[in-house]
């Protein structure tokens, strides 16, 4: 039994090989480049979703200041006017505006963070993305020029290319030939 499972971790071994040959790198290479493009574009979309969300809390936030400052003229005009019943609806008013505006900063620090992280993930991506296309350019540049894009050069020098070689190099320094 032991002897059909080894046979058969070697036969799937094979195939992968075989299949990882079939594989053209230069399609993986721009099948990864697209992936990389639309996961970029993704989070590139959640940052601009999270940088209006942003906007919206702050305007928010603008909002709830300015109705504590409007609160605040109408307690001190309550409290000139020796008005307690009116000065408590007020200062009620002042309390529920104070809790909004500390969960809306609460709710800004938590989205900038957000936002920063975002942006971290985001320039960490570009530049991945930047390195693809630059090895992408040079796998397409040596495909344009004739060469094998997923191997090494596999040419050969033959003996009489080098005799002829040396031949020249030694004429061009002035050695004999012999």
């Amino acid at each position: 039994m032991a002897l059909l499972n080894r046979l058969g971790r070697l036969f799937r071994a094979d195939l992968h090989a075989v299949l990882d040959q079939l594989e053209e790198p230069a399609l993986v290479l721009k099948e990864a480049l697209r992936d990389m493009e639309a996961a970029l574009a993704a989070e590139q979309a959640r940052a601009a979703a999270l940088a209006r969300e942003l906007t919206a809390e702050q305007h928010r936030a603008r909002e709830l200041s300015a109705q504590r400052a409007q609160c605040d003229a109408e307690l001190t005009l309550c409290l000139d006017a020796n008005n307690d019943v009116l000065a408590r609806s007020v200062v009620r008013r002042q309390l529920l505006n104070a809790e909004r505006l500390a969960a809306s900063e609460r709710r800004r620090q938590t989205l900038a963070e957000k936002q920063a992280e975002l942006e971290g993930s985001v320039g960490t991506a570009q530049r991945q993305l930047d390195e693809l296309r630059q090895r992408a350019a040079l796998l397409d540049s040596g495909a344009e020029a004739g060469e094998p894009a997923h191997r090494e050069s596999t040419a050969t020098v033959t003996e009489e290319a080098i005799d002829i070689a040396l031949l020249r190099a030694k004429q061009q320094r002035g050695v004999p030939c012999v």
